[in-house]
């Protein structure tokens, strides 16, 4: 196996396969991150099919079988995951590094014939696993994202300039050198000057067709509510997404009153993110098949793995909703945040991104 510098994040989920190999238990979380007293899974199988291996959890012991003969290659007694896990655990809550090495974990792995640690990284799944919920009879191979409290927040929705909201800057006139000394300012003072000189930011595109179609699949004004939701958190420097829809005043269609619109805009902000969190990638066409058709686990700052399934999406979509936010991505990278000409036209581009709170 090579050697992989990984961050928290990334052991985190290499954290959550080996308690869940020792555990074979998975709890269910509700909206707030608590666990569910009268619902959990029972892990019979972890499944790692780019290395040909299945890991069975029996009582005492997991067997590690490789998948396309089915041989049983290794027994090993579940008290050596518990105690790698814990010791996992506290490197990866302890490390001050943004990115480090964990050589028993390697050598673990190796003897398992698991050759990378971790899932790829444009994919949304990072394990599949053969379960069964208390309350259900049906045995299930589901795959589930993993998703961690301890580092970085992790996003779900990834910056590029494929997520750019392209907007014209209507109602004002700027000269050259007006223009080059706001676009030395940041997009909060851009845009708020150019508001108080009497313009507005009028929405006009999206980046990337192929995004701007996964949106507008969901619902066809989506990518217009999206366009004042991303003016109004640059503006304000309100981020939580919760915060931001029930703060700000929305062009209200014809038709709605401002409640039914609200409701409206809520329940297609939470689609939006649960195919973020499942399904959506910015550079592909979201419809053309899930990718994760189990849910998310999250690894708490204790270490408990709590999931969050796709057959009670309610408690999933609401959970989601409270602890994500909008996020300013690298404005250099992603080309955003300045004023420039195109036709004679005013335009300015800025950035989505979303992002878990914790």
């Amino acid at each position: 196996m090579e050697v992989e510098r990984l961050n928290k994040g990334e052991w985190s989920e290499v954290y959550a396969f080996i308690k869940i190999a020792s555990d074979g238990l998975l709890d269910v979380g509700d909206s707030d991150l608590q666990v569910k007293t009268n619902e959990s899974y029972k892990v019979f199988r972890i499944i790692k099919d780019q290395d040909d291996r299945i890991i069975e959890i029996e009582d005492n012991n997991v067997v590690i079988k490789n998948i396309s003969e089915q041989l049983k290659l290794k027994t090993i007694c579940k008290k050596e995951f518990k105690k790698l896990s814990d010791r996992l655990l506290n490197m990866i809550i302890v490390s001050n590094e943004k990115t480090f090495e964990y050589n028993e974990i390697k050598n673990f792995f190796n003897y398992m014939g698991i050759k990378k640690l971790k899932g790829k990284c444009d994919v949304k799944s990072d394990i599949i696993l053969d379960l069964q919920k208390n309350i259900d009879i049906i045995r299930r191979i589901l795959s589930f994202s993993i998703k961690s409290q301890i580092g970085n927040p992790a996003t779900i929705l990834n910056a590029s300039q494929k997520t750019n909201f392209v907007y014209d800057i209507v109602g004002v006139e700027l000269n050259d050198e007006e223009i080059n000394e706001l676009n030395l300012k940041n997009p909060k003072i851009i845009i708020n000057k150019v508001m108080e000189k009497g313009g507005e930011l009028k929405y006009l595109n999206v980046n990337d067709k192929t995004f701007e179609n996964n949106i507008k699949s969901i619902d066809f004004l989506l990518s217009d509510i999206l366009s004042q939701l991303i003016v109004y958190t640059y503006r304000t420097s309100i981020k939580g997404i919760q915060e931001v829809l029930e703060s700000i005043d929305l062009t209200v269609p014809n038709g709605y009153s401002n409640k039914q619109f609200h409701l409206y805009v809520l329940k297609r902000l939470k689609e939006l993110i649960y195919l973020s969190a499942t399904t959506m990638i910015t550079n592909d066409d979201f419809y053309n098949g899930d990718r994760i058709n189990g849910g998310i686990i999250i690894v708490k700052f204790n270490g408990q793995l709590v999931c969050y399934d796709l057959y009670n999406i309610d408690d999933f979509k609401n959970y989601l909703y409270k602890n994500i936010k909008f996020e300013s991505a690298s404005r250099k990278r992603h080309n955003y945040g300045k004023i420039y000409r195109d036709d004679n036209k005013l335009k300015i581009k800025l950035n989505l991104q979303i992002r878990y709170k914790f």
